[in-house]
């Protein structure tokens, strides 16, 4: 039987990773000026994280959307169709990320606005792959699950 729940979540968890380390090092770089845990800490505590516990709920918060992000992947990929895997799980990131964005500036949540453009095209990139790491990692659990 198919579990297209947990295989969401698990491929999303999985695309989240890569798109936090990718994050990390642009952010290490200069690139990108906000983290992805501090978009978590400010979403659930309401301000940037100052401490080591602070960093790790951010973090946790947003590997835990995205996991519920690649959820709603699986459930989509199957109402829609499975063709072309990695170019839906492209666009769905991008959605994903520009719908971020968006709630960020309506509810004016000022600790990650505004933002400068190397932070935006680093996070279109990390939203890129983290649509593509989705796709190939649903599409490997379940054709991994199938073969049982």
């Amino acid at each position: 039987m198919e579990d297209r729940f947990t295989n969401g979540f698990i491929a999303g968890l999985i695309g989240g990773i890569g798109m936090s380390i990718l994050n990390l090092l642009s952010y290490y770089l200069g690139i990108a000026e906000v983290l992805y845990s501090e978009w978590g800490s400010v979403l659930v505590l309401g301000h940037r994280h100052a401490t080591v516990t602070e960093a790790l709920i951010g973090q946790a918060s947003q590997l835990f959307f995205a996991a519920i992000n690649g959820v709603l992947f699986a459930y989509l990929i199957a109402i829609i169709s499975n063709r072309y895997y990695y170019f839906k799980g492209w666009v769905f990131g991008l959605v994903v990320w520009f719908g971020s964005y968006v709630i960020t500036i309506l509810y004016k949540l000022t600790p990650l606005t505004p933002l400068k453009p190397d932070t935006v095209i680093s996070n279109i990139v990390t939203a890129s792959v983290y649509g593509l790491v989705l796709a190939w990692s649903l599409l490997w659990l379940t054709l991994r699950e199938k073969a049982k």
